[in-house]
C-alpha cells in the first residue's frame, strides 16, 4: 500500500508541473515542464527603466514597435539590430490556423486569416461538394497547393481560370 502511495505521488507530481506565480514579460509558462521559457516575441517590456521589445525571450532596449500594431496572425514584424520595427504580412499561403482547430485549416491571404473549405468530399467518386452553402469568394481547396487562388463560386471549389477538380452532383 505505501508503495503504490508513493507511485501515484510521484506520477501526480511529475505529471502536474506549474509555473511561477508570475513569469518574466518576455516569457510565458510551459504547462508541460513547469517553467517560465516560451518566448513572448513583438510584446514591450522594461529593462532598468528603459522601454524595449521582447524577442527571443529576452528584453531588447535597442529596439521599438511601431505605431500601427499587428492586428492578427498574418501580421508580424521585421526587426533591425536598432530601431522601429516594420510591420510586415505574411506571404500568402501561410498556415494561421487556430491552436484549437481540428477540424479545419486556415491560411493567410492579402495579410488576412482565411478558414479554408475543403472543396471535394473524401469519398469515391470525388465530389466537388465542399462549397455547397458558402459564400461566393470564400477560400477552398482541392488539391493542397493554397497558393493557387482557388475559391467557392455558385457551390463549386473553383480555379481562378474556372476550372475545377471531382465531380459535380447531380443538380
Amino acid at each position: 500500500m505505501k508503495l503504490y502511495l508513493f507511485a501515484s505521488f510521484f506520477v501526480w507530481s511529475v505529471l502536474s508541473q506549474t509555473c511561477p506565480l508570475r513569469c518574466p514579460a518576455c516569457t510565458r509558462c510551459d504547462e508541460k515542464k513547469g517553467t517560465c521559457t516560451i518566448p513572448r516575441d513583438f510584446v514591450t517590456c522594461t529593462k532598468a527603466n528603459v522601454p524595449g521589445v521582447c524577442f527571443a525571450g529576452t528584453c531588447n532596449t535597442q529596439i521599438s514597435l511601431p505605431a500601427t500594431k499587428a492586428s492578427n496572425r498574418c501580421q508580424t514584424y521585421s526587426c533591425p539590430q536598432t530601431g522601429t520595427c516594420s510591420l510586415i504580412t505574411a506571404p500568402d499561403g501561410t498556415d494561421c490556423t487556430p491552436t484549437n482547430a481540428f477540424e479545419w485549416e486556415s491560411i493567410c491571404l492579402n495579410g488576412a486569416c482565411n478558414r479554408i473549405w475543403l472543396g471535394v468530399g473524401e469519398e469515391f467518386p470525388l465530389q466537388n461538394i465542399g462549397c455547397l452553402g458558402k459564400p461566393n469568394g470564400a477560400v477552398c481547396d482541392t488539391n493542397h497547393v493554397y497558393t493557387d487562388g482557388e475559391k467557392c463560386v455558385n457551390g463549386v471549389c473553383r480555379f481562378p481560370d474556372g476550372n475545377f477538380y471531382g465531380y459535380l452532383p447531380a443538380r
